[in-house]
């Protein structure tokens, strides 16, 4: 989808530039207030992913970004992969690339949809028989083929349950087939173009009078087009083609689109003709367009209609319910929620904590986390390039969060360039470096969840300084006890002093779940990372102090 960017005095860059967050003061006095919650698992300065939209990827297409993004094997020139991968003539004249091209092995995921006759899970939802078709690519069933990522950690979100016609049931139906397996249990959802897919979540809707008047110059572009002028076309409008009206609205918005171009015509027409220039005919024209200027301006569009309980899309409940926290949305007036030419991502500060989350109501009431994007080029194509050495420097002084956009499974030789696989080699040198926390998007923003609004006491006991967790305050939904699982990578920074001790509700954590790492005269506490998710091996681990 096409991305616009969203800067402005409203969405101001929050960052922390200093180094730790500290504990609650309200939550200690004395040494034990020394202990601090960090913005990211130790020893990381920032944090780095890249979250792509699947429009128009094949299996082919899949299998080549992730083998060259997170694996190390190989890539040969004149493989299918290479071929699929790489057509940028700078790549052939780099000496150490001529041969092949080595695997990066960046822990990012990507992104699915519940239905797709491409690369979805199904097919397509049967309404009659209420259940959804499956298909398969070379005899092998799609959902073998999207259950073999998901294992392996290379989707961790949805990309809307598809385009087009998807209803309730439908969407209710492609999440009981993810919940059939933990791993398979996505928590970051992304909005897919917004004129195409009703089943998509976003709350408001876009003014009617601008969009009408826009799809009135596309009849003129898109003709333009047929006639062979479609270069011509896309210089005057990014999207040349008429754009279809929201489902139940159809009918409105052709009466007042009829009503707009009928009188704009007749005024004209009466200008022109001299005896059509008539006093009663201007007013009558004039009358019109603007009662049907008015109207069009008072009237929202309902493009995206997951979160409308009214809509026969309506998903909201559904997707909140399966476990979905994290929420790339469109904006009012299809405005996508990006950044561009820049890795900061905006911040928002919760009680000094800043976090790349929102929160956002929408139209059933409820509210959710919302994040932006960041992008460089049409459909983020160039986002890769973003990750110099430069940038990189500056995520880590700002300690900012980037997560990228793009559309790599779609295009992929567009976004693998040289200067794109040069941003990739930069990016995994930090990360390789301790400096950059590359993961996949949904731990990412998991992290800056559970730490923003994570609920903990320290104090002294026993000669031992004890950081209790008591409960994550989710904006979003009731206080909840986070279990270690949730707290994955939460690392805290005390002094080496007196042993450390972790408490859960109370309850002590075993030192099986915690990584205990020496820093000079300080001591780290972290979570304990998934396998394939740990901090490089520049960080230096010691036993808990004192715990013998």
């Amino acid at each position: 989808m096409k991305v616009q960017p969203l800067l402005s005095a409203s969405c101001a860059i929050v960052l922390a530039a200093v180094s730790p967050a500290p504990a609650d003061p309200a939550s200690a006095t004395g040494p034990a207030a020394d202990a601090a919650l960090l913005k990211f698992p130790y020893p990381y300065r920032a944090a780095v992913t890249v979250c792509s939209d699947i429009d128009s990827a094949t299996v082919e297409k899949f299998q080549a970004v992730h083998e060259l993004v997170n694996t190390t094997r190989r890539i040969f020139r004149g493989s299918p992969s290479w071929s699929v991968l790489f057509t940028d003539p700078e790549i052939v004249n780099r000496e150490s690339w001529r041969e092949g091209i080595d695997g990066f092995g960046l822990p990012i995921a990507d992104s699915c949809w519940l239905y797709q006759d491409d690369i979805g899970i199904f097919e397509r939802y049967d309404e009659a028989a209420g259940r959804p078709v499956p298909h398969d690519h070379n005899g092998r069933d799609f959902r073998d083929i999207i259950d073999d990522w998901m294992r392996r950690g290379w989707i961790d979100t949805l990309h809307t349950p598809g385009t087009g016609h998807i209803p309730r049931d439908a969407t209710a139906a492609g999440l009981r087939w993810l919940e059939e397996k933990d791993y398979r249990r996505l928590t970051v959802w992304v909005n897919h173009s917004y004129t195409v897919t009703p089943s998509g979540i976003a709350p408001g809707g876009e003014r009617a009078l601008p969009f009408l008047v826009k799809n009135l110059v596309r009849c003129g572009t898109g003709l333009l087009c047929l006639l062979g002028g479609e270069s011509i076309a896309r210089r005057i409008t990014e999207s040349p083609y008429p754009q279809r009206f929201p489902p139940g609205q159809t009918a409105v918005c052709w009466t007042l689109t009829v009503l707009l171009a009928g009188s704009s015509l007749w005024l004209l027409t009466c200008l022109v003709v001299r005896r059509l220039r008539k006093r009663r005919n201007l007013i009558a024209g004039l009358v019109v367009l603007a009662a049907a200027s008015g109207v069009s301006y008072l009237i929202r569009m309902n493009f995206a209609q997951g979160d409308d309980p009214d809509s026969p899309y309506y998903n909201a409940d559904l997707v909140r319910r399966h476990g979905f926290r994290f929420y790339w949305l469109l904006g009012s007036e299809g405005q996508a929620q990006s950044v561009a030419n820049t890795l900061v991502l905006p911040e928002w500060n919760y009680d000094g904590r800043s976090s790349p989350l929102r929160i956002v109501r929408l139209d059933d009431g409820s509210r959710c986390l919302a994040f932006y994007r960041c992008h460089k080029g049409p459909g983020g194509h160039q986002s890769l390039e973003l990750l110099s050495e430069a940038a990189l420097e500056d995520l880590c002084a700002r300690q900012g969060t980037a997560i990228l956009y793009t559309h790599w499974t779609g295009r992929p030789a567009s976004v693998f360039t040289a200067a794109g696989l040069d941003g990739l080699a930069s990016l995994k040198r930090f990360y390789q470096a301790g400096r950059v926390w590359v993961a996949p998007t949904s731990d990412i923003l998991r992290v800056s969840f559970m730490r923003t609004f994570l609920d903990y006491r320290v104090h002294l006991e026993g000669g031992r300084r004890i950081i209790d967790v008591i409960r994550v305050n989710s904006p979003v939904e009731a206080a909840f006890v986070p279990t270690v699982a949730d707290l994955r990578g939460i690392s805290f920074e005390c002094p080496a002093d007196l042993p450390v001790e972790i408490r859960l509700a109370g309850k002590a954590v075993g030192n099986d779940a915690l990584d205990f790492i020496s820093a000079g005269d300080r001591t780290i506490v972290r979570f304990r990372q998934q396998p394939g998710s740990t901090a490089p091996s520049t960080s230096s681990r010691a036993s808990a102090p004192g715990s013998g």
